[in-house]
């Protein structure tokens, strides 16, 4: 009975052969139309993951209340023993950086005006190797980890203060304790975002100012960068099991962490920031080429390398994520050994 019904199905798709063909390009075009919406909206997603992992990183690591409470005062939720928690973080594999980040508000003042900012504590050195150019430097030179007490400021504030490379600035924020700080700095660079709105208020520091200003050796937040974007789950349920059970991915107030060590004669070693997963890439001339190397013992500045590279062959460090292999580079200095 069922082939009867499909041969009289067929005989009348013949019968009928223009209306057929319109009905079959009808549902061909529906078909196709639907595909390329859903492959447009799956590319714009992933573009989306992209620029976020590369913005902020794969995965972050804060306590769980300084993304849902409102904090009384500066750093009220934010993560202590970082430097334990870092190391610990970077025995992973994939994770190429963590990189720690301090976020504040307050007054910064010429003398005559002040105005509202929006300030963020960064390690310019790494921060600015993993992520690449991403601000448009308009005057000035970025900061580096020999910057003490200097700042960056977007276009519109410095616009607003009269404020240039060299100029002399305040800082005026709220210290842990709730009392009021403030900390004389100086103009290192001025800078752009592409959107207007935000270089009115943003203002970039180090570390170590931020924390002055603030008076804590605590951080907002940890953005874990790794190898590729295909890592992020598994590097998530790695970070879970490694971490306590009652601080799954967002760690607690401070992290209790036994390092054991151990001393290697006569071993290569190579910068931790320059090995992506387990490959580095090694200066050719006036190219780099990507290299796989097995490593050894992984620290927080150097890992020992077993076999791959010669102990006169050069490494790109820090190697930024967008290095490829191939890659035309300049070597600005050659860096002293590893200790």
């Amino acid at each position: 009975m069922t082939v009867q019904w499909f041969k009289f199905a067929w005989l009348n798709l013949l019968r009928n052969r223009r209306r057929s063909a319109v009905t079959i390009t009808i549902a061909a075009l529906g078909s196709a139309a639907i595909l390329l919406a859903g492959g447009f909206a799956l590319f714009t997603y992933e573009g989306l993951a992209q620029a976020s992992a590369r913005t902020t990183g794969h995965l972050i690591v804060a306590t769980p209340a300084q993304f849902d409470q409102e904090e009384d005062v500066p750093l009220q939720h934010g993560l202590d023993d970082v430097g334990a928690l870092k190391a610990r973080l970077l025995t992973d594999d994939a994770v190429r950086q963590v990189l720690p980040r301090i976020e504040f508000s307050g007054l910064i003042s010429n003398g005559d005006k002040s105005t509202v900012m929006m300030a963020a504590g960064i390690d310019p050195d790494a921060e600015f190797a993993i992520k690449g150019p991403f601000l448009t430097i308009k005057s000035g030179q970025v900061l580096t980890s020999r910057s003490k007490l200097e700042v960056m400021l977007g276009e519109g504030l410095a616009r607003s203060l009269k404020a240039g490379p060299g100029h002399s600035l305040t800082l005026l924020a709220s210290t842990t304790e709730g009392a009021l700080n403030a900390l004389d700095v100086t103009v290192a660079a001025t800078f752009s975002t592409g959107i207007p709105d935000l270089d009115r208020r943003l203002v970039y520091t180090d570390l170590a100012t931020a924390h002055k200003l603030l008076a804590t050796a605590r951080v907002s937040s940890l953005g874990i960068f790794l190898d590729r974007m295909e890592s992020t789950a598994p590097v998530q349920q790695r970070i879970k099991a490694a971490l306590p059970d009652d601080t799954p991915l967002l760690p607690g107030m401070s992290v209790e962490a036994n390092v054991v060590t151990r001393e290697k004669a006569d071993s290569l070693l190579i910068p931790s920031d320059a090995v992506q997963g387990s490959s580095v890439f090694v200066v050719e001339g006036q190219r780099v080429r990507r290299r796989n190397l097995e490593l050894g013992i992984r620290g927080t500045r150097a890992i020992e390398v077993l076999s791959g590279l010669a102990a006169n062959e050069q490494v790109a460090s820090p190697a930024p994520t967008t290095l490829a292999d191939g890659r035309h580079v300049r070597v600005i200095a050659k860096a002293a050994a590893v200790p």
